[in-house]
């Protein structure tokens, strides 16, 4: 890949998902379901798609994504086999956006348990994408009883010391800018060159026309003691996921060892690495569906 290349991938990456996001957002009201719950005084978004008696698959998805943005393609395809259950995190989409840091953390996991009790369903298979990969992870280790499998995208349990110091930053421009500037630098391929002020400027006019920066930087406030306390957790925490697991990641993500480390760690985890692919492309590769829908149909097929 030029030079050339590189520096224009963040901006065609970002401004592909702009597209699929706005292409959703024109769907009739029955096909872009707009249902909600209740979660202990947060209003959180979902869709519900799919054979009701498929086994549930719940998605995910990462840090100022949603829905439409994140899984705009993953969720009609794998709604053929499953019950596929998405839901906008708190602070994002259309659910409630705290500004209040003592929102989010770990309540961003009782989500997940909420909404599995409000659907009534007892197990599923919980798969998530960077900040939704911490959130599955956590689920799987908090409720293990209640997961089928667990599939984690573009993070790991593993915390990585470069992306961690990056948190205080992207706060400050998120409440004083409404940029997400320093996660963008940080998330960058290794080896690549930084992104221009033009590109920057351009993901932020996409990301920030979809979030509240406000809601944003309470929520990193909220992750910053959560990852501390993993950071000194033993290794036996983790290996308490028992659950079948599968990690993706791209090949030049930076966060790739995370994923790795990870894989090392869980008893019955395994790694697909996506060639050429970063930490915002990845999901849009045909491996990434692909490897989810063949680990999904492995896990269902040696579900008791």
């Amino acid at each position: 890949m030029t030079m050339a290349h590189r520096r224009l991938s963040v901006f065609l990456a970002v401004a592909r998902f702009a597209v699929v996001a706005a292409t959703l957002c024109q769907l009739p009201a029955s096909a872009a379901e707009n249902l909600s719950f209740d979660s202990d005084g947060v209003k959180i978004r979902y869709v519900d798609r799919g054979p009701r008696d498929g086994e549930p698959v719940v998605l995910v998805h990462g840090f100022a994504c949603n829905v439409e943005f994140q899984w705009g393609p993953v969720v009609p395809k794998l709604a053929r086999e499953y019950r596929v259950i998405a839901l906008d995190c708190r602070g994002h989409g259309k659910s409630d956006k705290p500004h209040d840091a003592d929102a989010y953390g770990l309540k961003m996991v009782d989500d997940v348990k909420r909404l599995l009790d409000h659907l009534q369903l007892e197990r599923a298979h919980i798969v998530g994408y960077s900040m939704g990969a911490g959130i599955a992870a956590r689920f799987a280790a908090m409720y293990p009883d209640r997961t089928l499998s667990l599939v984690m995208g573009g993070a790991g349990v593993m915390p990585d010391a470069a992306f961690t110091r990056c948190l205080p930053d992207l706060v400050a421009s998120l409440e004083k800018k409404g940029s997400m500037a320093p996660l963008i630098m940080a998330l960058n391929p290794p080896g690549a060159p930084p992104p221009t002020d033009f590109q920057l400027k351009s993901v932020d006019m996409v990301m920030m026309g979809m979030n509240d920066p406000q809601a944003l930087a309470a929520m990193v406030r909220g992750f910053e003691p959560m990852l501390a306390a993993d950071a000194q957790r033993p290794a036996s925490y983790w290996k308490g996921i028992e659950a079948p697991a599968l990690g993706i990641v791209g090949g030049a993500d930076p966060l790739r060892q995370s994923v790795e480390s990870t894989g090392e760690l869980l008893p019955d985890m395994r790694v697909v690495v996506v060639p050429g692919r970063d930490h915002v492309t990845t999901v849009m590769a045909p491996e990434f569906i692909k490897s989810i829908d063949e680990f999904l149909e492995a896990a269902s097929a040696a579900t008791p």
